[in-house]
């Protein structure tokens, strides 16, 4: 589990709440931010867009440990095609962005095409390293304090995470 920085946005907070797994941002700019301050393992919380994919790279360049979400072949395509050349003892590291039905950006989890970006990833070593799947139970917002509620979709989102996994494995 990692922390989110995008409510506090404070390195001190943050230092408090460092409990090894990374962290999650909102930006690239709290990104570089975290790394000039000693952090290590940071996720960009956000899909990638062709608008940040040169910033980056630019982090990777440094040997930054920094994970992206991607979830189209397309983004893929176009940081093979946008990278100023292959990253120095570092690759892309990859975090597919699944939608699990849960209002939250990414490819959805029964998605043909899921299988078709995950199989771009490991046929590409040079440029990428798939790290994980990533979901996210945003829909757990609005259960007014149910836990429950909130189990009940962390449930059905791990169980779909799976059979997005599963899927993979039976090919």
């Amino acid at each position: 589990f990692r922390s989110h920085i995008k409510t506090h946005k404070n390195i001190e907070i943050t230092k408090m709440a460092s409990n090894d797994e990374g962290f999650v941002v909102s930006s690239l700019k709290e990104a570089n931010e975290l790394f000039k301050n000693g952090f290590v393992d940071v996720l960009f919380g956000v899909p990638l867009g062709v608008d940040k994919i040169g910033l980056a790279e630019e982090l990777l360049m440094k040997n930054y440990d920094l994970h992206v979400f991607v979830d189209s072949v397309e983004i893929l395509e176009l940081i093979m095609a946008k990278s100023k050349s292959k990253i120095k003892n570092s690759k892309w590291s990859i975090f597919i962005k699944i939608d699990c039905e849960n209002g939250r950006a990414g490819i959805k989890w029964k998605d043909e095409k899921l299988l078709e970006l995950v199989d771009k990833i490991l046929k590409n070593p040079e440029y990428f390293k798939l790290t994980g799947l990533y979901a996210h139970c945003g829909n757990t917002y609005s259960n007014n304090g149910d836990v429950e509620v909130a189990l009940d979709i962390a449930r059905l989102t791990v169980s779909r995470i799976l059979e997005a996994k599963a899927k993979r494995s039976e090919e």
